[in-house]
């Protein structure tokens, strides 16, 4: 699916979607989600920006669920959504890509809590080139 947005020079793909609905009370970072992609610029498979939707929210109010997007083997995320909120919260954020060699790269979606129990639910990950 290719999905034109009349304000941005490039094109967004979707590479990934899930619905399913993951809980933690882990206050380090979780993997909950993740999937793998190709980078391969000889077929033009050399995505630029990754653009990440993610729905989180928090049970306890006043407590933070963090959704942090990791590529490959990384220790710091790539972008980190904040969800101080006790109903679910669509959020984006944009990671760029064009540093990863080609090859099968990994996006890992992983959440912490600073109390309570974080949710998530809906995430996608589309390519911008």
């Amino acid at each position: 699916m290719s999905i034109y947005h009349p304000l941005r020079t490039s094109r967004a793909f979707l590479l990934t979607a899930d619905e399913t609905e993951l809980t933690t009370t882990s206050t380090s970072y979780t993997s909950m989600k993740f999937f793998n992609f190709v980078v391969d610029r000889t077929r033009g498979y050399g995505w630029n920006k990754l653009v990440v939707y993610a729905e989180a929210y928090n049970s306890t109010s006043g407590q933070t669920t963090y959704v942090g997007v990791f590529v490959d083997n990384e220790t710091s995320p790539r972008l980190e959504l904040s969800y101080a909120t006790t109903s679910y919260t669509l959020r984006s954020g944009e990671i760029t890509v064009s540093d990863l060699a080609d090859g099968i790269h990994k996006i890992d979606i992983r959440v912490k809590v600073t109390g309570g129990t974080g949710y998530i639910r809906l995430t996608e990950v589309h390519a911008l080139i």
